[in-house]
């Protein structure tokens, strides 16, 4: 007589199966689950062995290895796993990366997974597939769509091995964006001024199919923005995680301007990605004056966003607008940070100096590549002022960099 297949016992009771999950779950010892079951004497006459139990543990985990390999889910998120990981990844990011990550995994699941569960990735062959479909899109994409794969595999998705034998990002970054307008010397002096104007006179932009009237305080702000992003090239951030400039708030917060009781503004510490933190008291001139007139006109207090009526995407709106108005490539609030290493080149700063001052680059090779606009100059006077005292205080170590 051959051993007893336990489930072949049960074959006429359909809740079986969840009962001896349940079973197994809240039991480990295989002797005391064998001597649960013996209760039922008309299928155990002669009780249960645990070796019988421990086979059927075996059985039933294969058994749901084959329920996840052969029946993917019908959508993406009716895997418990799935909506786990979604979870995870709005809490790293900020939600439009989210939401672009979300997108570019589910469009692989679909094309190259063909719905497959996401628990039952794990043959190489998967990973291989997904990276010939990314290499088959424009160039443009196949960065972002690498990193998305990546999320999965953080979260414990696919195999931990997959993210540095696979999915790998070092040959797919996007060639950097030129704009031929920030290569001029002139940014700082014409054309910067001419935006602001166009800028000051719009009163309404597209978005999401409707209009969005622009008040007088939204004008003010994104006066701010850019100047503070041409004058300290801080990134855009976001409002929500407190990240950046628009996650600066007075004197509270991760991100935060520190000012005095008579509002002058002391220091500026940044939250950034990578949980990173940037503080920084030397500023330009220029920065301070604009940052004390908007918080003295709105009368900010102690806990106040820097930024409350203006989204950044109306700001990158109104930008664009006004650019094209001007018959000039259409600007975004990214693009100011290459004007901002640009300008500490026009100030005479090394390109070893400038990475230092509070921008957030770790790799020369990648300010320059990406960033500089500019890479021969005389010293603009015009700019130097604008960036005043940076220079001066760079100056005093100057000989400590290679220019």
């Amino acid at each position: 007589m051959g051993r007893p297949d336990l489930f072949s016992l049960y074959q006429d009771d359909p809740t079986f199966l969840e009962r001896f999950d349940k079973l197994c779950e809240s039991i480990k010892d295989d002797k005391k689950i064998a001597e649960i079951l013996a209760f039922d004497r008309s299928r155990f006459p002669h009780g249960i062995h645990p070796r019988t139990i421990q086979r059927a543990r075996l059985k039933r985990d294969k058994m749901r290895f084959n329920d996840l390999s052969l029946a993917p889910a019908n959508e993406f998120f009716e895997q418990n796993e799935a909506q786990d990981w979604w979870n995870w990844v709005q809490s790293q990011v900020k939600p439009t990366t989210a939401t672009q990550v979300k997108a570019y995994v589910i469009d692989i699941w679909e094309n190259v997974w063909k719905r497959k569960r996401l628990l039952a990735l794990k043959d190489d062959q998967d990973a291989i597939n997904a990276v010939a479909y990314i290499k088959s899109k424009p160039e443009g994409s196949r960065f972002s769509m690498m990193v998305a794969l990546r999320y999965l595999t953080r979260f414990g998705l696919g195999k931990p091995e997959w993210r540095d034998k696979f999915f790998r990002t070092k040959d797919l970054q996007a060639q950097p964006r030129i704009v031929s307008e920030l290569m001029s010397p002139d940014f700082y002096k014409v054309l910067f001024p001419a935006i602001l104007e166009k800028a000051q006179a719009i009163t309404e932009v597209p978005r999401s199919g409707e209009r969005r009237f622009i008040t007088d305080r939204m004008h003010d702000e994104f006066n701010l923005a850019v100047w503070l992003k041409i004058l300290t090239g801080i990134r855009t951030g976001d409002r929500k995680e407190e990240r950046e400039l628009w996650g600066l708030r007075i004197n509270q917060g991760k991100s935060q301007v520190a000012i005095d009781q008579e509002g002058r503004v002391k220091s500026i510490t940044v939250f950034a990605k990578r949980r990173e933190q940037w503080h920084f008291e030397i500023m330009p001139d220029k920065a301070r004056t604009v940052l004390e007139a908007h918080i003295k006109k709105y009368d900010l207090k102690s806990g106040d966003c820097l930024m409350q009526d203006l989204s950044d995407e109306l700001a990158n709106a109104i930008l664009k607008k006004a650019c094209r108005e001007l018959g000039i490539t259409p600007l975004n609030l990214h693009d100011l940070r290459k004007a901002y290493l640009t300008g500490l080149r026009l100030c005479g700063i090394p390109l070893e100096a400038a990475i230092d001052l509070m921008v957030g680059w770790k790799k020369i090779d990648t300010a320059k590549n990406h960033y500089l606009m500019l890479k021969l100059a005389p010293v603009d006077p015009y700019v130097r002022s604008l960036f005043e005292p940076i220079p001066t205080e760079v100056s005093k170590s100057f000989l400590t960099y290679v220019s």
